[in-house]
C-alpha cells in the first residue's frame, strides 16, 4: 500500500504498488487480496478501480466497509502506507472487450460501481470517442462512491452521461428516485432496445 483515498464515510480506495510478478489487468478485472490480520490470513476479491491505461505500475481497489467484515473493516478503515498485501492475477470476464463498442451503458450500485469505474477511467484515459452513460444507485449523494470524479469526467468530456439515483433521498435534477427499473433504462439509454448499446 502506497496511499489510501478515503472516498465515502464507509469506503476507502487503496493504492498498491505490485510487485515485478504483476501481468496487469483489463479494466474490470478482479484480484484476490491476502490480508494478516490479528494473525489470521484472509482472502476476500476486490475489483482494480483504476484505469488500465496507467502507466506509474500501481493500481487501485476501493475497499467499503460491510457490516460484521473481517476484512472490508479492517481494510477500509485501518489500511496505511507501508502495509503489505498479497494479490492475485487479475481474474473475471467482467470487462471491457477488446473491440470497443460504439456505446457503452455502465449500470452500478453501491460498491459495485468499481469495476465499471476501471472501464470508464480506461475510455477517459484512451480518448474513446463513442458515447458512454452511467448510471448509478446509491442510497444518498454522500454514498456515491467517485461522485465528484464522476461529475468532472461529464463535465470534461461531452460524450459521457451520468445520471444518479437515490433510494433514500431526494433526487436533484434529472436523477431519479428509488431502485432500479425498466424506466430508468429506457430513459438513460432508449437505444438499449434496439441492441445499439452494450450493457454492463
Amino acid at each position: 500500500v502506497v496511499a489510501t483515498v478515503r472516498e465515502t464515510a464507509d469506503a476507502t480506495t487503496l493504492r498498491l504498488r505490485p510487485n515485478r510478478n504483476w501481468l496487469g489487468a483489463r479494466a474490470g478485472q478482479y484480484v484476490r487480496v491476502t490480508a494478516d490480520l490479528d494473525g489470521v490470513s484472509r482472502t476476500r476479491c476486490y475489483s482494480v478501480s483504476s484505469s488500465a491505461a496507467r502507466r506509474d505500475g500501481l493500481i487501485d481497489i476501493t475497499v467499503k466497509t460491510i457490516q460484521g467484515g473481517k476484512v472490508s473493516g479492517p481494510l477500509s478503515a485501518g489500511a496505511y502506507p507501508g502495509m503489505v498485501l498479497t494479490l492475485s492475477q487479475a481474474e473475471g470476464e467482467y470487462c471491457l472487450p477488446e473491440e470497443w463498442p460504439t456505446q457503452l451503458l455502465l449500470v452500478s450500485g453501491g460498491s459495485g460501481i468499481t469495476p465499471n469505474m476501471a472501464m470508464l477511467r480506461t475510455l477517459v484515459d484512451q480518448h474513446y470517442a463513442g458515447r458512454i452513460t452511467v448510471l448509478h444507485y446509491a442510497p444518498t449523494y454522500d454514498d456515491v462512491i467517485f461522485g465528484a470524479e464522476l461529475l468532472d469526467i461529464a463535465e470534461k468530456h461531452p460524450n459521457v452521461s451520468v445520471r444518479f439515483a437515490v433510494t433514500r433521498a431526494t433526487p436533484d435534477g434529472d436523477d431519479f428516485s428509488g431502485h432500479f427499473t425498466a424506466a430508468h433504462l429506457d430513459a438513460v439509454a432508449p437505444e438499449l432496445a434496439g441492441g445499439e448499446v452494450e450493457a454492463f
